[in-house]
């Protein structure tokens, strides 16, 4: 269905040729793949990336887990935390806010399939900002699941972990693309050929 879909959002004027579909896959990748590969393997031998890295990586940390204090102090939990561990109170496991959890790279991602689609820029340039901080909010609703599921039931973690907030973003980010496709895109393209 989803394959479907995607192939009618391609086909249905909105991608009107080859050309464009493959002008989405470079431009994607040219902004998506050269993160990667930096985030992965370079940020610790290129000068001066570690420390503009780890500044981004401690601004998304601070957020995240002053998100999820706070979400847990408002549901009445007694919560108790370092600058990157968080816990309830009583519970048999703490949850270690790494970088990898920070969702950094999926909101690149979110930004790639932006900009790589064409059309109207001025929508670009709230759509990102709005979908970056969407991703930011579920993940910090995750950390919470996982902080009071740490209390508690220590078992189904590592699947809701790294399965469950992993599917659930995926489709937020193509439901969130989609419908920026769907409204923005082509309403400023009809409005242009008027």
């Amino acid at each position: 269905m989803v394959i479907v879909y995607i192939w009618s959002v391609f086909n249905n004027g909105l991608m009107k040729s080859l050309n464009e579909i493959n002008r989405f896959i470079i431009v994607f990748a040219a902004i998506f793949l050269p993160f990667y590969i930096v985030d992965t393997f370079l940020v610790h031998e290129l000068p001066l990336l570690p420390t503009i890295w780890n500044f981004i990586y401690h601004i998304l940390l601070k957020f995240i887990m002053g998100g999820t204090v706070f979400v847990l102090d408002l549901l009445g939990y007694e919560v108790l935390h370092t600058y990157d561990i968080v816990w309830i109170k009583g519970a048999k496991k703490s949850l270690f806010i790494g970088h990898i959890c920070l969702a950094f790279d999926l909101m690149v991602m979110f930004a790639a399939l932006i900009f790589a689609y064409p059309g109207h820029k001025k929508s670009k340039w709230w759509v990102i900002p709005v979908g970056c901080l969407f991703i930011q909010l579920l993940n910090i609703g995750r950390m919470c699941l996982l902080t009071v599921g740490a209390k508690d039931r220590v078992t189904s973690l590592n699947f809701e972990h790294h399965y469950l907030f992993k599917t659930v973003v995926f489709v937020a980010i193509f439901i969130m693309w989609a419908l920026w496709i769907k409204y923005f895109p082509a309403k400023e393209e009809k409005a242009k050929a008027s």
